[in-house]
């Protein structure tokens, strides 16, 4: 979470105040989280623990981001524009038991093929 207690934020007010007009472009945003996130890993030294709370914190900071942002806005253009509405379930296919298949499609083979000949029934010859 972001949250971290006031006192603690005005530490880094006055340099984001600073940051924040720069960033005008997807990949200096980039640039800048990247940079971030080395400089906590090197503040906390490289090891398996730093590198995942590092890479935790950008999924955190992603799932807080579409709820607290991309989520009203997307609810908000709802109302605008309308739902595309509820994508209905499949219905559940039903498969049918031997005998209701049976009845449902009666086939009755009255002169059934003749077995093919083959080598190793001894008859009919391969050439």
């Amino acid at each position: 979470m972001p949250y971290i207690p006031q006192n603690e934020r005005k530490k880094f007010e006055l340099y984001l105040d600073k940051l924040k007009p720069r960033v005008m472009t997807k990949g200096q945003l980039n640039y800048v989280i990247t940079n971030l996130l080395h400089a906590y890993i090197d503040n906390q030294g490289k090891s398996y623990q730093t590198l995942g709370d590092a890479h935790g914190v950008c999924f955190d900071a992603a799932a807080e981001f579409y709820r607290r942002v991309v989520a009203k806005y997307e609810d908000e253009k709802i109302i605008e524009n309308g739902d595309v509405g509820e994508i209905e379930p499949k219905p559940e296919q039903k498969f049918l038991t031997e005998s209701e298949l049976e009845k449902e499609f009666p086939m009755k083979i009255s002169n059934p093929p003749e077995p093919l000949d083959t080598p190793e029934s001894g008859e009919g010859d391969l050439k």
